[in-house]
């Protein structure tokens, strides 16, 4: 079941930071051209981009969803069923008009670009509601995630990274190709691309079909007492948060706060595979050599994956959080260099050129991409496995949905400028380059904080009772009551 719901995060995040960025830059043309020597649509990306904050903030609501439930049906299937419920309806409104929005975002030529940024807005502002709202739920199902066995953590950050990678699947390299001409030509038969409106509906479907099953399939002690005995003096949102605020004073927090807000800023344009792949696109490559090559990654991702959760259960997520770390950072060095050279190759000038040249080129940007995407989620379960073992189970899931908050905020915010920065005159290999080197200059830094993290003990993590216990007027609480 955990597999299941975060299947559904992962759908909006294939749209966002995978498909719609390679539409809206030339590549929904049906053969999957765009023009050449051009530059990807990264204005219009970044507008896309804001649609992830949500879950950059997911602290503020976090000590609601934990504290106010229904006995009847649960502490997490409270939250759970009707989240569902409200996604599929938003999912359906944005069915009616997501296809005439791609097209008028993607237009080009500069009587139509304040068009095209009006349709991004509107485009970016529905799917940042289908985001408020799965991540919402979020904060819910990662409390339903720490009820498993200890033992079992890893399996739960597993369960959480292949559950979403799969919904990316379906929205980034299924979309790629039922928007790519010989993709759906020869493989799905048809004459004329499959709408968006068709992906939008069946995620529709799959929320009902979730909802479903949650109703059905699964079960909660009445109100949550199981964990009630567990979770101390926690119980309303504004003791929640006095208990972390008062853990920001420890060495071990500092170093885990800095390194998750500025870490990722090195991976800004490289991680999510948005600037190979639109500046393959943009540079005349074929959507559907694209789309073969992401999709091959996938089962690559979740293999690892499933090697480093086997790993995890008896080795230490602080140096697998190095390793990937670092692995990152020579990749986001090496990224802007592939690219640029594919680039040079599938272009109109291109040495090979020709549909030889271009799978030469999608599997040189594919190996990139499925490299840079597999130790991302490598990492990405490392720090989750991390996370669900250093969270206090008297904070319920608002601990582990703090951390989980920060580390997007770390990881989306960069985006944005970045995104504009790569749109701007200095150009995206250039934009990349800039960020990569603020990458190796914080290293040292970086390894210093997971070193402190690894020599942290367990008892170091726990919330202190006094807080709790007076529920004092903390900046956090203080800002999630105005919220």
């Amino acid at each position: 079941m955990l597999f299941a719901l975060y299947l559904l995060q992962g759908l909006p995040f294939g749209l966002v930071t995978g498909s719609l960025p390679l539409l809206i830059s030339g590549g929904g043309d049906g053969d999957g051209g765009a023009t050449a020597g051009g530059h990807g649509n990264y204005r219009g990306a970044s507008y896309l981009s804001i649609a992830t904050l949500p879950y950059a903030f997911k602290l503020l609501w976090a000590p609601y969803v934990d504290t106010t439930f229904s006995r009847r049906l649960g502490r997490r299937r409270s939250w759970v069923i009707p989240v569902n419920a409200v996604a599929c309806l938003l999912w359906y409104e944005l069915s009616r008009c997501v296809d005439s929005l791609v097209i008028a975002g993607s237009s080009s030529g500069s009587t139509s670009e304040s068009s095209s940024d009006t349709a991004m807005v509107s485009l970016g502002a529905r799917l940042f509601c289908i985001v408020l709202v799965m991540a919402i739920g979020d904060v819910a199902v990662d409390g339903w995630a720490l009820t498993v066995d200890r033992h079992l953590l890893s399996a739960a950050a597993l369960a959480q990274t292949i559950g979403m990678t799969c919904g990316n699947l379906i929205t980034n390299a299924g979309v790629i190709c039922a928007q790519s001409g010989p993709c759906y030509r020869s493989v799905l038969g048809r004459e004329v691309p499959v709408p968006l409106e068709s992906f939008a509906l069946f995620a529709c479907v799959l929320h009902v079909a979730a909802t479903v099953a949650v109703v059905f399939l699964t079960t909660e002690s009445a109100g949550g007492e199981d964990e009630g005995a567990r979770a101390g003096e926690c119980r309303t949102p504004r003791e929640l948060l006095a208990a972390l605020w008062a853990l920001r004073s420890r060495k071990h927090v500092q170093a885990l706060l800095w390194l998750l807000l500025t870490s990722r800023v090195a991976f800004a344009l490289t991680e999510s595979g948005t600037l190979p792949s639109v500046e393959f696109v943009a540079a005349g490559g074929d959507l559907s050599q694209l789309a073969a090559v992401i999709a091959l990654q996938y089962p690559v991702q979740m293999a690892l994956g499933a090697l480093v959760s086997i790993r995890l259960r008896t080795g230490s997520p602080t140096s697998v959080w190095l390793a990937g770390h670092d692995a990152l950072l020579a990749l986001a060095i090496a990224t802007p260099l592939v690219t640029g050279i594919v680039c040079a190759l599938v272009g109109p000038r291109g040495a090979a050129g020709g549909a030889a040249g271009g799978w030469v080129g999608a599997f040189g940007l594919g190996l990139v991409m499925a490299a840079t995407s597999t130790v991302n989620k490598a990492l990405f379960i490392a720090v989750g496995t991390f996370f669900n073992s250093i969270s206090d189970v008297d904070a319920g899931g608002t601990m582990v949905t703090a951390l989980n908050s920060l580390s997007n905020f770390g990881r989306f915010m960069p985006r944005l400028p970045a995104l504009w920065l790569a749109g701007s005159g200095v150009g995206p290999l250039r934009a990349a380059v800039a960020v990569a080197a603020v990458g190796v200059l914080q290293r040292p830094a970086v390894a210093g904080w997971i070193g402190l993290l690894g020599r942290a003990a367990p008892e170091d993590w726990e919330l202190d009772a006094r807080p709790m216990a007076r529920g004092g007027a903390s900046p956090l609480a203080k800002l999630s009551k105005f919220v």
